[in-house]
């Protein structure tokens, strides 16, 4: 069964089965923003240390940093704001902090020395990663929750009725379920909110029968236009 969003003066939002209001989605949004930054960085970290290329930094998030550690040559960090981060390679002159390693500029470990393909693999690995994510993440959720599959019934649910229109006057009330049009049956497909609009189109604002549920009841409405009047 759809809702149907407008219909003879029927309005309001289709049904949802997720909102995205609330603290509960920010924090989905970041989690999963968080996951996405950290799998591409980390193909391009191991990118390049799998070729024994110098790394410096690996951060994830941008800005003061929360969390820093130091391990083989390389600075760890979480930082403040989660909307990306960065793996940096050391430079091959000296800069302004006096701990950081000067290396020579013909160190073959240096990114820019290596060749053509190490460096272009190094490059896109950030992209390589987030695909191999995404296909991962789609294979799990086959795997382990199954493939949607939409069970339609018969029927269109009509959601809001707007008060003042031919379909209030007419005796429609909120979320009533229109299960038939004169003498047609409202089927159970994925076309029944278009069907059902196709048909009122071409109705030229003739007299219509609806037949609609209503709890539990199935009860038989006339559909009249703006100017019409109930037949006596």
């Amino acid at each position: 069964m759809l809702s149907l969003a407008t219909l003879a003066g029927v309005g309001g939002m289709m049904e949802s089965g997720y909102s995205m209001n609330g603290p509960g989605s920010m924090v989905g949004t970041i989690a999963i923003m968080m996951a996405i930054v950290t799998v591409h960085e980390c193909g391009h970290f191991i990118a390049a240390r799998s070729q024994g290329i110098r790394v410096s930094k690996f951060a994830i998030g941008f800005g003061p940093s929360l969390i820093t550690t130091k391990r083989d040559d390389v600075e760890y960090s979480l930082r403040l704001i989660p909307l990306g981060g960065y793996v940096a390679f050391p430079e091959d002159m000296p800069t302004e902090d006096d701990q950081a390693p000067v290396f020579d500029p013909e160190d073959p470990d240096l990114l820019k020395n290596r060749s053509v393909p190490e460096r272009a693999l190094v490059i896109s690995a950030g992209v390589l990663a987030n695909i191999i994510f995404a296909y991962t993440v789609l294979l799990l959720q086959v795997g382990t929750v199954g493939k949607a599959i939409i069970d339609y019934e018969p029927g269109v649910r009509l959601p809001d009725i707007v008060r003042g229109t031919a379909a209030e006057r007419c005796g429609l009330q909120d979320n009533d379920v229109l299960m038939q049009i004169d003498e047609w049956n409202v089927p159970a497909s994925s076309r029944q909110v278009s069907d059902v609009v196709h048909r009122i189109k071409m109705s030229g604002g003739r007299e219509m029968e609806f037949i609609v549920q209503r709890g539990g009841e199935r009860i038989m409405v006339e559909l009249y236009s703006i100017e019409g009047r109930r037949r006596h």
